[in-house]
């Protein structure tokens, strides 16, 4: 059950933010930085549950917060497994009973409608057959489901669908990419290879190829970011695009697992790295509107959250240890690929017990506000607040006595109109939490988090010139 704690005012709490943004910081150098602010200090509220939120929110046209439970901790103990509807001040609005484990963030459509993908594929199931889109109207009533889509969905990674502006709506499968027009009509799809991948130590680990939500660009073209490995030879992975009508434009040779942001200009960003050891190294790449590589940038660790992009037209990413045993490091990058700054979390989390045992990777996608702070977080509950020039803002670490704002997972965040951050954690006594951030919202960028925008449709907005200013629209 729901119960929502409210710990201190919004003027109170937005009058501490406003100070702690007025404190003078030490500068990162681009770099590094010696700031010693930590923050808020406090949630404005969160609301508890008996599941974990693997995913990320988003939010309705009427200021609805939605989120969806997947397994507890590390346990897989099924509870509570269900969409939630959280009003702005905390309370439930409804919960929508799934049955099963939702791993995807929610995809708000523009008549409202709530889109999730219900259970995961497992070693067992390894095309994840159970795997089924539901589509829940706003007042949490199921509208239809598709079953058998097959989602993959045992990596970091929430597999969402994504919505195209003439209401496809996309879904990666284990090893499909699907198009689906007025419900559960299949418009058209694209079969992906069985493939396995092979780790350091020789393990060979059954994967899907085809691992990341659609990313739909404002001409409508369909991008998916898929992984190398191995079925009779050696299968290379990387980015697709595809035309509406499902015919394939290009495709950019890799490895990766998260969706990418696109540019004004049509460039693509993603973030590569390989489970083989021997296979593409770590780096994040720049992609031109016909298939040809603009530039690479190394990053020395994989990239397992989506990459986004600041008002500056710079990519922002966090990335993970692997192949490396250390924490992630997140970089900003100039639109011409040349690096801005970086910053090493790993003094931050020196100690932490939870990642003394475990180097924390950065899974959840940045967030940037209508401030050009970038909002980002590792999976042990550690966040920062960095401005797009690098300054530090804030940072919050999770040391002991510090368990109240719960580790932000994979999904990322969502920034409300009233500048309210909402994130879902993975400690169910933590569940949903928002603060403030003293913005109006998020940035005006093309791609400002995962998922594109707060409904998290996976699509670019089209661009209208007026006046020589360049405005977002829908």
């Amino acid at each position: 059950m729901f119960v929502s704690h409210p710990v201190r005012s919004n003027t109170t709490f937005r009058a501490v933010f406003v100070l702690l943004l007025s404190m003078p910081l030490a500068a990162s150098g681009r770099a590094q930085s010696d700031a010693t602010s930590t923050g808020p200090d406090a949630p404005l509220w969160n609301v508890p549950n008996e599941g974990s939120y693997y995913n990320g929110p988003a939010i309705g046209p009427d200021g609805t917060i939605y989120i969806a439970t997947s397994e507890v901790g590390g346990s897989g103990t099924p509870r509570a497994w269900g969409l939630y509807a959280v009003d702005r001040d905390g309370r439930t609005k409804w919960k929508y009973a799934t049955g099963k484990s939702v791993k995807s963030s929610p995809v708000v459509g523009p008549d409202g409608t709530i889109y999730i993908m219900v259970g995961l594929g497992t070693e067992t199931d390894a095309n994840g057959l159970d795997s089924s889109l539901h589509a829940v109207d706003p007042q949490g009533h199921l509208k239809w489901e598709c079953p058998n889509l097959g989602s993959f969905g045992i990596g970091p990674v929430p597999d969402s669908p994504a919505i195209a502006r003439d209401g496809t709506i996309y879904v990666s499968g284990a090893h499909e990419l699907f198009a689906l027009q007025g419900g559960c009509t299949v418009k058209w799809s694209v079969r992906f290879p069985d493939l396995d991948s092979v780790l350091g130590d020789g393990t060979r680990y059954h994967l899907s190829s085809l691992r990341s939500s659609p990313s739909v660009g404002d001409d409508s073209k369909v991008y998916v970011n898929t992984l190398e490995g191995n079925q009779e030879g050696f299968v290379v992975g990387g980015i697709h695009a595809f035309s509406p009508s499902g015919q394939l434009l290009w495709h950019h040779p890799g490895s990766g697992c998260v969706p990418p942001a696109i540019g004004a200009d049509g460039t693509v960003y993603a973030g590569y790295g390989s489970y083989d050891p021997n296979g593409t190294p770590p780096k994040l790449v720049a992609i031109n509107p016909d298939g040809t590589t603009k530039w690479e940038l190394p990053t020395g660790h994989w990239i397992m959250a989506a990459p986004v992009i600041g008002t500056d037209g710079g990519i922002y990413v966090g990335t993970s240890q692997h192949p490396l045993g250390t924490p992630g490091v997140f970089f900003a990058v100039r639109a011409d690929g040349t690096l801005k700054w970086t910053y090493d979390t790993a003094p931050d989390v020196a100690d932490s017990p939870a990642a003394q045992q475990n180097p924390p990777d950065i899974y959840p996608g940045a967030t940037i506000d209508s401030n050009r702070v970038v909002y980002f977080a590792d999976e042990v509950g550690a966040m920062w607040a960095i401005h797009e020039d690098g300054d530090v803002v804030w940072k919050r670490l999770l040391l002991p006595g510090n368990d109240k704002w719960g580790n932000v997972m994979h999904g990322g965040f969502a920034i409300d109109g009233a500048g309210i951050l909402y994130y879902g954690s993975y400690n169910p006594a933590v569940g949903l939490v928002a603060m403030t951030t003293g913005s109006t919202g998020l940035a005006a960028s093309r791609w400002p988090k995962q998922g594109g925008n707060n409904q998290n449709t996976g699509r670019a907005p089209r661009q209208l010139r007026i006046r020589n200013r360049v405005l977002r629209a829908d």
